[in-house]
This record gives C-alpha cells, structure tokens and sequence, in this order.
C-alpha cells in the first residue's frame, strides 16, 4: 500500500522488493518503468550467459557508460534536485539509472528484508538502490544491453530500450 506517485518512487519499489521475494520464486527481479521496451527471451538468455546469480545489481550505469562521475542536482525547481541537508556530497555513487536495472534474489530479499528501516536519497530510487546494496558489498554492473532512447542510438544488441512514446514502443515490438 503506496501512493502512486514519483514522489513515492523509493517506496514503491523497496516495496515491490519485499512483495515479490514474499510472493515469487525468481532468481533476478527486473525494475523497469512503462515507457520501456524489454525483448525478454533476450534479457533471459543475457542473464543466463553472464550474470552471476547472487550479489548482481546491473543496468545502464551512466558514469561507466560516460566515463564521469554524476553530481547531484541542486536546482530546487527540479523533481530530482537534492538539497545540500539532503545529500551533502558533490558526487553520487555508481547507479543503474531508474528506467531499468536487475536485482538478483538475495540483494530484492535484502532491500525488501529492510525496507522499513532503510532511509531513501530524496525520491531518486536508483541512487537510493546503489546506496542500499553497496551497504552489504554489492556495486551497479554496467550492461551495455541497456539503452535509452531519448540518448542513445539504436544498437542491435539492446535488450532494454527505455524512455519511449507508445507509438515507439509498438513500432520497436513489431521489429523484434
């Protein structure tokens, strides 16, 4: 029981976590918004060939992707802006970015475990996730099979292409 709102994003998703290891048998737990395409045979068959199945946070990890480190934003007009109160530092840490990244089991069993307990980054879930599992050792992978559409080109390797209109969405699904 959340309120649906991207104000409530930490929430939801350590919420999800916690409802889905109570309620599913899976080995990862993908988050992803709905303005993303997953070619899903080509998730599974990446997931089977590469990834490890405990300790596995993975995703589009911009500062790898990029090669630079990202700083918060301080515009307090901004949804995403963080204040200084709020995070003091002048770097965030390595992050899958929110549109879509893969938990396994144990590190889903771990936020979902904690979830009550565990405080958020202002109502970035993506940074909020790094934070949480870095806590027990546990870092964001950098997949290139991840890509977003609104900064990237096409490749022919993507699994997950996020940040689509629905017209975007349809004519991708018909070409996969």
């Amino acid at each position: 029981p959340v309120v649906d709102s991207y104000y409530t994003l930490v929430q939801k998703t350590s919420k999800f976590m916690k409802y889905s290891v109570a309620n599913f048998n899976f080995d990862y737990l993908m988050i992803c918004d709905d303005d993303v395409f997953v070619d899903v045979e080509s998730l599974v068959r990446g997931l089977r060939a590469s990834a490890s199945r405990t300790r596995f946070y993975a995703g589009q990890v911009w500062e790898a992707q990029y090669n630079r480190k990202i700083r918060p934003n301080r515009d307090t007009t901004h949804r995403n802006s963080l204040t200084k109160e709020e995070y003091p530092f002048e770097e965030l840490p390595p992050f899958a970015i929110g549109p879509h990244f893969v938990v396994s089991y144990d590190c889903a069993d771990f936020i979902g475990r904690n979830e009550a307990m565990l405080v958020g980054v202002g109502t970035l879930e993506d940074v909020t996730i790094s934070f949480w599992l870095m806590s027990i050792g546990v870092r964001a992978e950098h997949v290139p099979w991840f890509n977003n559409a609104r900064n990237e080109n096409c490749v022919d390797n993507w699994v997950s292409l996020a940040d689509l209109r629905p017209h975007g969405i349809e004519r991708v699904g018909l070409n996969v």
